[in-house]
């Protein structure tokens, strides 16, 4: 139980662009950080109903967001009427449930889209992807799945487990998989 707690405050970098990370013996080693992007919890808080604690400054009328933030949000996600938007010193941050989870969309000051986070279960990972998972790590679940949209990719973080075990991996758009942690359940 202590491991399982361990790798939740240890948690997963959310708002880090993945692809310039390295590990080295359950430490994260990172070569670039861009001065807007903050080290959250974990992928499993993050994704938690309702919790808006890493956002900024909560902004009840939509009005005094940037238009072309609203105008992308609505284009990504149509579907969705329940947004939260929150403003701080980096622009701005959209917050909504879907499927139960939380998922993020962030701006600049500009408008401009920066990054998404998306949360899902394994369903939703699309089927090669979850093939190479599931064929590579035969007996673990996929309890989670953390979808990383960037401009110029995206990326997937996967929480498996089983009864001994939790890894976390990120896999890339072309199946390309890497263990970001990987502990003992005792």
């Amino acid at each position: 139980m202590k491991k399982i707690t361990l790798v939740l405050t240890i948690g997963l970098l959310s708002t880090v662009a993945f692809s310039k990370s390295t590990f080295a013996q359950n430490s994260f080693v990172y070569n670039s950080l861009p001065n807007d992007m903050t080290l959250m919890a974990n992928v499993l808080e993050m994704s938690a109903p309702h919790n808006t604690s890493h956002a900024g400054s909560y902004v009840p009328d939509t009005k005094t967001i940037h238009a072309k933030a609203i105008k992308d949000f609505e284009g990504r996600f149509n579907h969705i009427n329940n947004a939260m938007w929150f403003a701080d010193q980096n622009g701005y941050e959209a917050y909504f449930m879907q499927d139960g989870f939380g998922d993020r969309v962030f701006y600049d000051k500009k408008g401009h889209w920066k990054y998404s986070l998306v949360f899902y279960n394994e369903f939703k990972l699309p089927t090669d992807l979850r093939a190479a998972i599931k064929s590579t790590y035969l007996d673990m679940e996929i309890k989670q799945v953390e979808e990383l949209q960037y401009p110029d990719e995206v990326a997937y973080i996967v929480v498996l487990q089983d009864k001994s075990s939790i890894k976390v991996l990120k896999i890339s758009q072309d199946g390309e998989l890497k263990i970001l942690q990987d502990l003992n359940r005792e």
